[in-house]
């Protein structure tokens, strides 16, 4: 099994790489999300479970919703008392994913014969992922230090980030500026790095809200908008969108956290 999902993701890799910056985008629009694949780990039992436990919340997910439904591995012997017993009685998500238009956060329904023009498309895609610390307020920070330190070498990134003169929607904006040689090594990938940060500054070391948009100029250009929910529940968040939705980063975040909080039971 894990040499299907390595061969899947390099497979993954490769196409992204030559087709270009939103390569990813139309083959994840061409895949059936369908919360039973069997390339996931769970099993049938978990998975058709009403009540799981999400970042340290017990929580009921919709069908709708709970897509790519991944759990943790049990621990045996692990000790806990009181809520944390009765939280580990349940299965515990790992990750999972699902797709709501903007602006009414809903799941849409598929229409027969109806295709998604990804130059106009509302249609976000998100991931939730509980699966280890990894993702939460730390790595924000992490990420960030990664991108824009300049001394850090060129591996997925290639670019030296300026500080934007002005606020950028609320958010405080570092353009790209390319490096040179090694990018040009990279050829066609070079596209998908060339991005635009735009930051929340929670603290110095923190941002509460990490978000990278591409700097293509065609209607299908990607954000990638990252955030949590921590101390609320310890998971992270991930939402793809078309850039043109940047202005509302604001409102998206607040109504995917709405619409997760809104699990809990």
């Amino acid at each position: 099994m894990l040499k299907n999902k390595f061969l899947l993701v390099k497979r993954f890799s490769i196409l992204a790489a030559l087709l270009g910056p939103f390569a990813i985008f139309l083959i994840l629009n061409s895949v059936s999300v369908d919360s039973t694949m069997s390339t996931f780990s769970g099993d049938t039992e978990m998975r058709n479970t009403k009540v799981l436990e999400l970042g340290g919340v017990v929580v009921s997910i919709p069908e709708g919703y709970r897509n790519f439904l991944s759990f943790k591995e049990r621990i045996e012997g692990s000790e806990g008392n009181g809520d944390e017993l009765a939280r580990k009685s349940y299965p515990q998500v790992s990750s999972f994913g699902f797709v709501v238009v903007y602006p009414d956060m809903q799941d849409p329904q598929p229409v027969s014969g109806i295709k998604v023009d990804i130059f106009t498309t509302k249609r976000m895609r998100v991931l939730v992922n509980a699966g280890s610390k990894s993702g939460l307020d730390g790595s924000l920070g992490l990420r960030k230090k990664r991108l824009l330190d300049p001394k850090k070498p060129c591996y997925m990134k290639c670019f030296l980030y300026d500080p934007m003169e002005e606020g950028i929607y609320g958010l405080t904006g570092y353009a790209s500026r390319i490096v040179g040689e090694k990018v040009d090594g990279y050829r066609a990938g070079s596209d998908m790095r060339d991005f635009n940060i735009y930051l929340d500054e929670g603290s110095e070391s923190a941002p509460k809200t990490f978000i990278q948009c591409s700097n293509n100029t065609h209607a299908a250009a990607r954000c990638s908008h990252m955030f949590t929910l921590t101390p609320k529940m310890n998971v992270s968040v991930k939402v793809g969108y078309r850039k043109s939705l940047l202005p509302y980063w604001r409102e998206i975040q607040e109504g995917i956290s709405d619409l997760i909080y809104g699990f809990e039971i």
